[in-house]
């Protein structure tokens, strides 16, 4: 097995724990992320259809808010991890270049995982079965640690996956389809220079890391120099709909 194929299998051995489909059970069947239903759900049972989605889901790069890294599930235990088997393995295409990574951690929601394979395109893939359902190509290099997902809660409403690379923008894309979302900024695509008062243009800007999420707003942490002039480090909140600033924090 080379290097590659073993970042590779690592995501499906993830899948098995997050979208409970090993060989331990029979995975539970759920509808696409989106899906409505004409049945109406009383508000007690539809709490507790968001907590079991939640426990299953891992819905941000560190699971819940506070990046604990936990999950409630039991299936896969200290006792029978020994026995576990590559579910599917998910192939990145281009060109693998010398040292090329994969430094993101995938999230899971409502059986779609969401990533960024070697090469910085963001593709989601049924988490059960590792198909590809769309892919995002960015033109960006360097690495990129994770996408972040926001829903407005709403049946048939909007699902966005948002994602920034080193190359200084913030894409916001449809969760369902991909394809970059036209109410966002310009046509999708933040340009994070824009705003900064000093000159970037010899500076490198952007954000590897994956935004957080906070009711309507996308925040980011952004890169900066570890040995001399540099761009600003300033944390910075948007809004998730629009690209709007909302807020920034200058750091020292």
């Amino acid at each position: 097995m080379n290097r590659w194929n073993g970042i590779s299998v690592s995501f499906a051995l993830l899948t098995v724990g997050l979208a409970q489909s090993s060989v331990f059970a029979t995975p539970e069947i759920r509808k696409p992320i989106g899906a409505n239903s004409k049945k109406k759900t009383a508000p007690k049972a539809k709490n507790d259809a968001r907590r079991k989605r939640d426990s299953q889901d891992w819905s941000n790069v560190g699971n819940d808010k506070g990046g604990m890294r936990f999950s409630p599930l039991t299936q896969i235990n200290r006792k029978n991890v020994k026995n576990l088997k590559p579910a599917w393995t998910y192939h990145g295409s281009g060109e693998i270049a010398s040292g090329s990574t994969i430094e993101c951690t995938p999230i899971v929601i409502e059986g779609v995982m969401y990533l960024t394979t070697h090469d910085l395109k963001v593709v989601a893939l049924d988490a059960a079965t590792g198909t590809e359902i769309w892919k995002f190509a960015s033109k960006a290099g360097g690495v990129n640690r994770g996408v972040a997902y926001w829903s407005d809660e709403k049946n048939g409403g909007k699902r966005r996956i948002l994602v920034s690379f080193t190359d200084g923008y913030l894409y916001s894309l449809d969760a369902l389809t991909g394809k970059l979302d036209p109410e966002f900024s310009k046509k999708g695509v933040l340009n994070l220079r824009e705003g900064i008062e000093r000159d970037l243009s010899r500076f490198a800007y952007g954000s590897s890391s994956a935004p957080m999420i906070f009711e309507n707003k996308v925040m980011l942490g952004m890169i900066s120099s570890e040995g001399g002039p540099g761009a600003p480090g300033d944390v910075r909140a948007f809004d998730v709909s629009t690209g709007a600033e909302v807020w920034r924090f200058h750091t020292v």
